[in-house]
This record gives C-alpha cells, structure tokens and sequence, in this order.
C-alpha cells in the first residue's frame, strides 16, 4: 500500500455561503471544477489556459468556504494530490492540483510540488496562484504557518529560477521574465503583515 500525507480539510471550510454574489460565485467554482476533472486529457491544456485560469486570478473562489456537500469532492482532490507528482500520471496529478488550486491557499498543502515537477500548461498559473496574496488568514497560528511555507518557498522558486528547468519550453516566460513576475509578486507580500487574521474588521472596529 502506498504511503500517503494525509491532507485535511482546511477549517476554513464546511460553512453554508448566503447572499447572492456568494451562490454565483460557488456555481462558478463547481463549473470550474468540474471542467479541471472532466475535460478530456488532449483538450484539458488549452479549457484551463483559455476558461480556467484567469478565474483563478481574483481570491474570491478559492477563498470562499466550501459547504459540506462538496466534502467528498474535496476530499478526492487532496487524495489525489498526497499521492504527489511522481507516484502517477504528471497530467492526472496536475488535473486534481487545477481543480484544487479552486479550494485551498499554497500553504494549507503540506505538499507544494515545484513548478518543473508540472506540465508545461499549468505552471504559470500555478507560481501565481503560489504567490497570491491571502485575503485573510484564519485561526491561531496561521499567520506564522503561512511566514514559514512562504520563506520556504522563496527557496524552491530561486532554485527554479537559477535553472531555468521550470520554463523550458515556454518561450514567453524565459528566467528573466520569471525573475520580474516573482519580483512583482513578492513585493506584495509584507507576510504577515497587513493581514487580516480570523474574522474581518466591522466599521466600528476599524
């Protein structure tokens, strides 16, 4: 039997959204979703760079709980992604990792595999998503868990970045455009502060 991390729910998870933005927003992510894992292999690289990515760009999906109908779901896609790049298919680990990247921040994965240990088609929007800035962090602790995945994993990105395997065959993003995009992205990142932790700020509170 294989070994296997054991990736749990993130917390943040398991609550019922209201309002109508909130249930747009959770269609968009189930449509989403469900395109990560039903495309067809040959039409998945293209459905992801030209429908599903730039849904990934914007925090809301990813950020927005998941109620607990969609536990089974996301329970399928941690397995899949414990499982990690080397013990299966590349395309099918980076189908389940797609659809996650929808439901978890970079740092609730004990496992982050480095952009070269992934197909072509979803490394860049992979490092982006890596290196978004958290809207808000929750519960004790997670300010200083989220300082410890980012310091590590400036050291994975340097590595890729000095070289260059992550971006051989992506002409567009040769090392040195890498270098500025990963520039820009850690600029944003003050981590942890400027962060909100727990629960938003009320107007009499701010």
């Amino acid at each position: 039997m294989q070994n296997e991390t054991l990736i749990r729910i993130p917390s943040r998870h398991g609550h019922s959204v209201s309002g109508d933005e909130a249930r747009a927003s959770l269609q968009r992510r189930t449509g989403a979703v469900s395109a990560c894992l039903n495309a067809i292999p040959m039409d998945l690289p293209w459905k992801f760079l030209a429908d599903l990515a730039p849904m990934l760009q914007p925090p809301i999906l990813r950020e927005l709980s998941a109620p607990p109908g969609e536990f089974a779901l996301l329970n399928e896609l941690l397995a899949g992604i414990a499982r990690g790049p080397d013990s299966t298919d590349p395309s099918v680990f980076a189908r389940y990792l797609a659809a996650a990247m929808f439901y978890v921040l970079p740092h609730e994965l004990p496992l982050t595999p480095a952009p070269s240990q992934l197909p072509l088609w979803i490394r860049v929007s992979y490092l982006k998503w890596s290196l978004a800035v958290p809207q808000r962090l929750h519960g004790l602790g997670e300010a200083d868990l989220y300082a410890r995945w980012l310091e590590g994993w400036r050291k994975v990105i340097a590595v890729e970045m000095t070289d260059g395997r992550a971006w051989e065959g992506l002409p567009e993003y040769q090392p040195p455009r890498i270098r500025r995009l990963v520039e820009e992205q850690l600029a944003l990142l003050p981590a942890p502060v400027g962060l909100t932790c727990g629960k938003e700020k009320t107007d009499k509170e701010a």
